[in-house]
């Protein structure tokens, strides 16, 4: 098993869709798997079989398997409330009631924050392991800022790995200063109980948004609580659970920090600092006595060191490989009102190496900011849009409209936010706009060769005129492209989509 209740939890969050989203209406269990490595081939003519790691592909046919047989056998017994739930290592699948997991992560809160006030560790030793975790995030920010005023573009999209070390390296740099800073003259009892305390306290924070992320605040401070409450027993009880809270630390959230990463490949880097550095900080802790024999001098030079070096190797490593290439879609648009072409790049930002008066900007077809430089002429036709009933709906309109591609293989209607638009779409199926937001935009899209004469329908809440932008796209660059083609990086290709033909014009209903 891989799973965790966190990821589960910060799926429901996010905005972002899957192919799956368009059943979310009816009354059914989905199931959705995935692979996530590499993000930089999704969506990419280099998401290939090649390209396919052979373990992830036997994996997921063990799962799929597992399901199918399962499912011959009668089903899953039906679920009975929501449940916390981790593997561990891929080995075993650790679950719990989310009552049961809330309940004992009360428990363990007040257990530390008890065992704190007795060794006094809520003043100086709290401050600096919170200035540990708030730290790290500053210093892996500074790195990464430094980064960027040196390289443009995704500089870490080849070797991931080099700026990951170089953001964990600025994350221990953080810790061993805020221990050789606050925390020098704090013992180390003090400093154990006061990081686990911040770390419950981080984990009720992260348990208020995400329920599911309860599981990883549970089992590594219930085995420190369980060494220390030991302790009148065996007077090295603690430190032994010390330890092993650190083992259960890097086990169970280690693993799942680097799926994160791959999560979120495109950062911001520096937000995992503080996970980073709530896996460092408690070893570091432990190892306290041997790092205050080291002279401070040397201590705080090798604090410089980790943050300087690791940056300084993500400096000099090529950003771009043949397996993680950069993104570069190339569009040509016409703007039919203005009678003006543009070449549109698409990429990380980095400078287009093809000789023209480049400037970054947004066009009406995409909310991502580009490359934009003249182009030729080449008067493309948008698609038509044609106003076939104009129906009273309470207070507002119900308009059917019949949609002609002139040639697109997409078809999209785009108002701005504020536009009076509540609902689209096509006889009985009419979904809603948005999220009744201010900052809402509306799209409806169109793909594919029924498109051509299409009827499709839209709500208004009000009888006010209705300004939309008309897109017609089409795979696929003219003729006059091929100079900017053939300046395209050698280590650099499509994502999200193919390089394209658009064409765009401005109507009102």
């Amino acid at each position: 098993p891989l799973a965790n209740s966190l990821a589960t939890d910060l799926y429901r969050l996010i905005p972002n869709s899957t192919d799956v989203s368009v059943f979310e209406e009816r009354p059914w269990t989905i199931l959705n798997f995935a692979i996530i490595g590499n993000e930089t081939r999704y969506h990419s003519a280099g998401d290939d079989l090649q390209a396919l790691d052979r373990r992830s592909l036997q994996h997921m046919g063990d799962q799929a398997l597992a399901l199918a047989l399962d499912l011959a056998a009668g089903g899953p017994v039906e679920a009975s409330g929501e449940r916390l739930y981790a593997d561990l290592l891929g080995r075993q699948l650790i679950t719990l009631p989310l009552l049961l997991g809330l309940v004992l992560l009360g428990v363990l809160l007040l257990f530390f924050l008890v065992e704190a006030w007795r060794r006094r560790a809520l003043g100086r030793p709290l401050a600096a392991a919170a200035l540990a975790l708030a730290g790290s995030a500053g210093v892996a920010a500074l790195g990464q800022l430094i980064l960027a005023l040196i390289r443009s573009g995704d500089y870490w999209r080849g070797q991931p790995g080099v700026t990951s070390l170089a953001v964990y390296a600025s994350a221990m740099s953080a810790c061993l200063l805020a221990l050789i800073l606050v925390g020098r003259a704090v013992e180390t009892s003090r400093l154990r109980v006061a990081f686990w305390l911040l770390f419950l306290l981080l984990g009720a924070a992260i348990g208020a948004v995400a329920p599911g992320g309860a599981i990883y605040f549970l089992l590594p401070p219930l085995a420190a609580a369980l060494g220390i409450a030991l302790r009148r027993l065996h007077p090295r009880a603690e430190r032994a659970g010390a330890w092993a809270a650190i083992l259960l630390l890097y086990l169970t959230f280690g693993p799942s920090l680097a799926m994160f990463e791959e999560l979120m490949s495109d950062g911001p880097h520096w937000m995992f600092a503080p996970i980073g550095a709530a896996i460092l900080l408690p070893a570091l802790i432990e190892a306290k006595g041997m790092i205050e024999r080291v002279p401070r001098l040397l201590v705080l030079a090798g604090a410089g060191d980790l943050f300087l070096l690791p940056w300084a190797a993500a400096a000099l490593t090529p950003a771009y490989t043949e397996d993680r290439q950069q993104l570069f879609t190339i569009d040509y648009a016409w703007d039919a009102a203005a009678g003006r072409g543009r070449w549109a790049v698409n990429n990380d930002g980095r400078p287009i190496p093809f000789e023209a008066r480049w400037e970054r900007g947004q066009l009406p077809y995409s909310q991502r900011r580009r490359w934009i430089a003249a182009a030729p002429p080449l008067a493309l036709a948008p698609p038509a849009v044609t106003l076939i009933a104009d129906r009273p709906n309470g207070a507002g309109r119900r308009l059917t409209l019949r949609l002609r591609s002139n040639g697109a293989e997409i078809i999209t209607l785009l108002a701005p936010p504020g536009t009076p638009l509540r609902a689209a779409g096509a006889g009985r199926f009419m979904r809603p706009f948005g999220r009744a937001r201010s900052d809402d935009r509306y799209a409806l899209r169109c793909i594919g060769r029924r498109c051509d004469g299409a009827v499709v329908e839209l709500l208004a809440p009000a009888r006010a005129p209705l300004d939309l932008t008309v897109i017609g796209t089409r795979s696929g660059l003219p003729a006059a492209a091929e100079p900017l083609l053939r300046s395209r990086p050698a280590l650099a290709r499509p994502q999200y989509s193919p390089d394209s033909t658009i064409a765009y014009a401005n109507i009102r209903l």
